[in-house]
């Protein structure tokens, strides 16, 4: 995974989430459609992340199991996590 990539869609996604919470909390419309928008960066950003794992042949089988599982069920978290290690095990 190229990083110039995962990290717009990351950044997006937080930010998308972030402001279809707020348009929620204060009923103002369009709240279901930043929300459902938001979900599908996080699933986007999941998808990228088990297939960066998936694919980094460095890591031990354990700390692939570690991040699929992370990814899967974090994936914004995870992904805020993982971008710093990615450098480290890369370099």
């Amino acid at each position: 995974m190229r990083k110039s990539s995962f990290i717009p869609v990351l950044a997006a996604a937080i930010i998308l989430t972030l402001v279809s919470a707020l348009f929620s909390l204060m009923n103002w419309p369009f709240a279901n459609f930043l929300f459902y928008s938001a979900l599908l960066l996080a699933l986007i950003v999941m998808i990228m992340g088990v297939m960066s794992v998936a694919a980094n042949n460095q890591m031990s089988v354990l700390k692939k199991v570690f991040w699929i599982v992370a990814f899967l069920v974090l994936p914004l978290l995870a992904g805020l996590v993982y971008l710093p290690v990615m450098d480290k095990v890369n370099e």
